[in-house]
């Protein structure tokens, strides 16, 4: 058995979103899953570093942003998930990016300290950078061994982290995990709610295009 989860941490999640993961999951014979705790130095993002750990029951994970909306018309995601050792996720390669700002405050900002004092890891290449808000992984030993590294490594006392540019950061540089990125269908970044969103699997209403998103 497969397991779909999201975090909802204060009702993040609207009943909308929650309905469109229920019938993917009815269609694609998984169950369904809201993370809440725990969660690290009150970036609640972080709960789903625990899904691992908490789901260990289930084959293959994916995890969907509580901002993203999962299409009637998308085929069974799991099926993506091939290898043991391989975190699947979209490029961050699109909506504009990349640009400096994000550079900065998705990458290198948060994670800057932690390399100062870290002088054996090495940031990712810009073409690897892969969106945090669709991953799908083989929920085996590889993977709650490698959370646990990210959980260990997350600094008790961050300063303007990007849970994001982290988890980029350790999947590049923990040995024995792979990255396989799969097509911008499974994570596309909403940039205008009006434009033709029927072509993806996922839309992904980050930032102020939550605005937009139904209740």
């Amino acid at each position: 058995m497969n397991c779909l989860c999201t975090v909802n941490v204060g009702g993040f999640v609207s009943d909308y979103v929650r309905q469109h993961f229920l019938k993917a999951c009815e269609r694609w014979k998984c169950d369904y899953c809201e993370l809440s705790e725990p969660y690290l130095s009150n970036y609640p993002q972080t709960a789903f570093w625990f899904a691992a750990e908490k789901l260990a029951g289930y084959e293959k994970i994916m995890y969907v942003d509580g901002d993203a909306v999962i299409s009637e018309t998308a085929p069974n995601a799991f099926d993506l998930c091939q290898k043991r050792d391989t975190l699947y996720a979209v490029t961050d390669l699109q909506a504009g990016n990349p640009n400096d700002l994000w550079r900065e405050w998705v990458y290198r900002r948060p994670i800057r300290e932690f390399l100062e004092e870290n002088s054996d890891f090495t940031i990712h290449p810009e073409e690897k950078a892969f969106n945090g808000g669709v991953i799908l992984y083989y929920n085996g030993e590889y993977m709650r061994a490698f959370f646990g590294v990210v959980r260990g490594n997350f600094p008790e006392n961050p300063k303007g982290y990007s849970g994001q540019g982290f988890l980029n950061l350790l999947v590049h540089n923990t040995p024995g995990i792979s990255l396989e990125l799969i097509p911008e269908v499974w994570n596309h970044m909403v940039l205008d709610p009006n434009e033709p969103l029927e072509n993806y699997y996922i839309n992904h209403y980050g930032g102020s295009m939550q605005n937009h998103l139904k209740t």
